[in-house]
């Protein structure tokens, strides 16, 4: 059983750096860890997790994990884990600033989701009240061409297919990177070309 405050940490896959302070009461499973400070004069609750998220921590365990396909750590690592003890007024001061950090940026989070909503219900408020016009009528169309793998290039005018689209943006990454040589950009293709603000 874990309190609200404690810190549970993942055993398996510490790549993962799965660990984090709970603020409801629960059960966990034999893949976790359930850490408490001893004595609240040496070691503050709320500092724990931030030595729980510390890169040396990761690095200490990345460099002592058991296993050789499923990584994990056993107990006997992490209790040997060492590391620098401020005094209880510093790690107060320490976790009050990365406290309120942590609350600010959930707040831009929460502010981000309200955003969306808001957007989502102007949006449907808008459609609403409009007549239904098909999208024909309204919407030039385009179907993009055939290019051959042969045609990519490594540079060029960049090419844009469906591994591109992602969360209603376009992103490009190693391997949806894809060009094509100009001759065939602003030639063969040139009908195809989109331009600023094309969906």
């Amino acid at each position: 059983p874990f309190e609200p405050g404690d810190v549970l940490f993942m055993t398996k896959n510490p790549h993962l750096k799965k660990a984090g302070r709970v603020n409801f009461q629960g059960i966990c499973s034999i893949a976790s860890f359930v850490l408490r400070t001893i004595d609240s004069n040496q070691l503050l609750q709320e500092y724990l997790p931030i030595i729980m998220q510390s890169d040396d921590l990761w690095n200490y365990l990345e460099a002592n994990k058991s296993g050789s396909v499923n990584y994990f750590i056993t107990w006997k690592t992490l209790a040997k884990y060492e590391f620098d003890l401020p005094n209880i007024s510093e790690q107060k001061k320490i976790s009050n600033i990365v406290w309120a950090m942590n609350k600010v940026k959930q707040s831009y989070v929460n502010l981000y989701d309200c955003l969306t909503q808001l957007v989502k219900s102007r949006f449907d408020e808008i459609f609403i009240n409009s007549k239904e016009c098909p999208l024909t009528e309204c919407v030039w169309f385009q179907e993009g061409p055939g290019v051959r793998s042969a045609d990519f290039r490594s540079e060029g005018v960049r090419l844009l297919t469906g591994s591109n689209i992602n969360n209603n943006d376009i992103t490009f990454g190693y391997k949806s990177d894809r060009f094509i040589s100009p001759e065939l950009g602003y030639g063969k293709y040139k009908h195809f070309l989109c331009d600023v603000d094309d969906i």
